[in-house]
């Protein structure tokens, strides 16, 4: 067996006749020699710089060669138009692109590439040192013994009459409780305390959180914990202050509180809330009996929609029929099993909001202001 490879040129068809195979003789094909030809030819040159860059040393030139065509022709003459308009036009914009590359090289050079650093900005480690802490803050600037004397005092130091009256005018309603060391504020879910920090004489607004359904005649709250810090902002001045409450009580966290539904009434002998989608005001007498009763049953109150029928309305209503003497269906075990129960009271939420009958200005008593109650989500 002939195992040697074969070369190209020895190659032949096993059926030289096969009509598909195509032929390669000259008189197959078709010229046409009245075809208008043009060639464009470029002569480029180019020039090694120190950095080893090539670099463009003269512009590209393009000659039209002519052959066999006449310029009497009509065609012809407006071929040799367009040409010529083409190449003022590539001119043109040679020119406009070297002009602006000379004005760039110009300014840059005009330009200084020195960047000095800004002396008023917090990032120079000088100004820094210098505003860290409060501007009213000279406990940096204390020898060792003031600095324990200081530490020995109260944490807070007393709000002025002024600036407690500051606070409870823009807040008004949400006013629950004042003290000489600080204003508590309850908003819908969260709460905000105001008071001056003795150690760095800052206005703090940090974030509190009630109990679950606030009860406005004994104010217990604690710090907002998110991990291992809470949610506090200490500033110089109190109207600061007071805008990071407002922002706090709109935004994040404590001010985007996604509510499930609202109460709008309860039923005492099934230990019962009634809700809604739309929360109902109730006053303080009537939110007061709510708070005892909650306090005392919360362990057994559960929540039912008003809107929703649940397994003990379904139940019910076929305890009524039966007493009645009516047919009962049986598939009303079926239909128990596929309806929900009461939920639990939990994630329990009262807030206080303005009385419109209330003219007067002490917001801060609780009988002054009508109360809400609402669950939410999540904690």
């Amino acid at each position: 067996m002939d195992t040697s490879k074969k070369e190209i040129y020895k190659y032949k068809p096993k059926d030289p006749s096969d009509p598909k195979m195509p032929s390669l003789n000259k008189d197959d094909f078709n010229y046409d020699n009245n075809l208008q030809t043009i060639e464009l030819t470029g002569s480029m040159s180019y020039e090694t710089t120190k950095i080893g860059s090539d670099e463009l040393k003269n512009d590209s030139k393009i000659n039209v060669v002519e052959k066999d065509i006449d310029l009497n022709d009509k065609d012809n003459a407006d071929l040799f138009k367009n040409i010529s308009s083409a190449k003022s036009l590539i001119n043109s914009l040679k020119q406009k692109a070297n002009k602006a590359l000379e004005e760039k090289t110009d300014s840059d050079d005009n330009k200084s590439k020195v960047v000095m650093p800004d002396p008023n900005s917090e990032l120079n480690i000088v100004n820094h040192l210098r505003n860290r802490g409060s501007v009213s803050n000279k406990l940096l600037h204390q020898d060792t013994r003031t600095k324990m004397r200081t530490l020995r005092e109260d944490h807070r130091l007393n709000l002025t009459e002024n600036e407690i009256k500051i606070i409870k005018s823009e807040f008004k309603e949400k006013v629950i409780k004042s003290s000489k060391t600080g204003v508590v504020l309850k908003e819908s879910k969260f709460g905000f305390e105001i008071y001056k920090n003795n150690i760095d004489k800052r206005f703090w607004v940090v974030t509190v959180c009630f109990d679950e359904l606030f009860d406005p005649s004994k104010v217990r709250f604690t710090n907002l914990w998110v991990g291992g810090a809470f949610i506090g902002y200490g500033y110089d001045y109190i109207e600061d202050a007071i805008s990071k409450a407002k922002n706090l009580a709109t935004s994040g966290r404590t001010g985007n509180i996604y509510w499930r539904d609202f109460v709008v009434d309860w039923i005492k002998d099934k230990n019962r809330f009634v809700t809604s989608d739309e929360p109902k005001k109730f006053t303080y007498e009537e939110y007061k009996k709510i708070v005892d009763w909650y306090s005392k049953n919360k362990v057994r109150i559960c929540v039912k929609n008003q809107n929703k029928k649940d397994y003990e309305d379904l139940m019910d209503e076929a305890k009524q029929k039966r007493a009645k003497g009516e047919r009962v269906s049986p598939l009303i075990a079926l239909q128990a099993k596929m309806i929900d129960k009461p939920r639990k009271a939990v994630n329990i939420y009262g807030y206080p909001t303005k009385n419109p009958k209330y003219k007067g200005k002490e917001y801060e008593k609780p009988e002054n202001k009508l109360y809400e109650i609402g669950f939410s989500y999540t904690e």
